[in-house]
């Protein structure tokens, strides 16, 4: 099996003790967090989830803390079921007559000031993270419980990292293929 972690990463996973079960959350960080900032538009945060090849991240202050947390599914909750009847609009844009309306005309109108809104209007502001000195189960727990993608990682209220489902699949090959 081909690893794509760096050899400094496999050497952080292997401090991890199975037979405890107690590897703190810190350990478990293996690259810095992406986040937005608070000023940050819906737009900006898109880009940057597209340069990112990412669909969430935690929103946070000048100070560095989490303020809130953005997702995808948060900017598609806004735009509504919408999005697609105008993905499909666009598809078939080549009938200019049937298609130019101003139904059509103010929904694009709804999309673009949604996209100039700052996160915070739409972002989830019930944040799930875990401190640096969480054990593996209660990165577990925080992940399968919530049914999320990612948790925050806080050290002294100030954001680490992020810590996703394939983390944790990553911190269990390189374990367990001993």
């Amino acid at each position: 099996m081909r690893s794509y972690l760096t050899k400094k990463q496999i050497i952080m996973l292997k401090i991890f003790d199975w037979r405890r079960g107690v590897m703190p959350a810190e350990g478990m960080v293996l690259h810095d967090s992406l986040s937005i900032d608070n000023t940050a538009t819906v737009r900006d945060a898109l880009k940057l989830f597209n340069k990112n090849g990412t669909t969430n991240a935690p929103i946070i202050d000048k100070h560095g803390a989490i303020i809130a947390f953005l997702s995808v599914g948060d900017v598609l909750r806004e735009f509504g079921n919408e999005v697609a009847t105008a993905a499909l609009a666009d598809f078939y844009s080549y009938v200019p007559d049937l298609l130019f309306t101003e139904e059509r005309q103010s929904e694009e109108n709804r999309f673009r000031k949604i996209l100039v809104q700052k996160v915070t209007s739409i972002a989830t502001k019930r944040v799930v993270f875990v401190d640096a000195s969480a054990s593996f189960k209660e990165v577990c727990q925080a992940l399968s419980e919530r049914h999320i993608k990612k948790v925050s990682v806080l050290k002294q209220g100030k954001l680490i990292g992020t810590i996703n489902r394939k983390d944790i699949v990553n911190h269990i090959l390189v374990n367990l293929a001993e």
